[in-house]
């Protein structure tokens, strides 16, 4: 090694999973933290935050829907470390100006109280992707790898929402007791419809 030169190694990924130190008391985790499911009984909103955060660079994060239950509220996206926890009928992404959101129930997308017609609904065995530019402030989701509304990530062309910047962490809630269940996927070995440009959220 030359004197004076300290060698940096490139840094590796970061284990994402959901936290549980950061969710709503009746949401229980289980497969390594990476499954988010209901329990207990409650009649509201309750959401769950991830462990990583990003606030620049292009990222890209999936949400499985692995069951679907009488309650199918689910919003998955990405809020920052304000967004509600609940129980509360304000506990998910879109609620507030705290994040961003994309419903399972009929495909519209939620940010500050305010929803509007953009995709398709999902459900128990779709898998959605969202794809972040945060230097740009653009958020695109896609369901099975089809983006929604006719966005363009790779483009940077037809979002889903504009002026998404901040630090902000995946994201969902699942409402009452009877709600859905949804999985993480965080890493390059595990999402399912990468693309080029957009780095798997834990860095991988």
């Amino acid at each position: 090694m030359i004197p004076g030169f300290t060698k940096h190694r490139a840094a590796g990924p970061t284990a994402v999973t959901w936290n549980p130190s950061d969710k709503g008391p009746d949401i229980v985790l289980s497969s390594g933290n990476l499954a988010a499911a209901p329990s207990g009984s409650y009649t509201t909103h309750e959401a769950v935050r991830a462990t990583l955060s990003r606030s620049t660079g292009k990222w890209c994060i999936e949400f499985e829907c692995t069951a679907t239950g009488a309650s199918n509220y689910t919003v998955v996206g990405l809020a920052n470390s304000s967004m509600a926890l609940g129980p509360s009928s304000m506990a998910f992404p879109g609620s507030d100006a705290n994040g961003w959101g994309y419903y399972e129930l009929d495909g519209s997308k939620y940010h500050n109280g305010t929803s509007a017609a953009y995709g398709a609904s999902y459900g128990i065995g779709d898998v959605i992707t969202a794809y972040w530019d945060a230097d740009a402030g653009l958020l695109w989701y896609a369901k099975n790898g089809a983006v929604q509304a006719g966005g363009d990530p790779a483009a940077g062309t037809g979002a889903a929402f504009s002026g998404v910047t901040g630090t902000l962490f995946p994201a969902l809630n699942i409402f009452a007791s009877n709600g859905g269940s949804f999985s993480l996927r965080p890493g390059s070995s595990t999402i399912a419809y990468p693309i080029a440009g957009f780095g798997a959220w834990d860095g991988s």
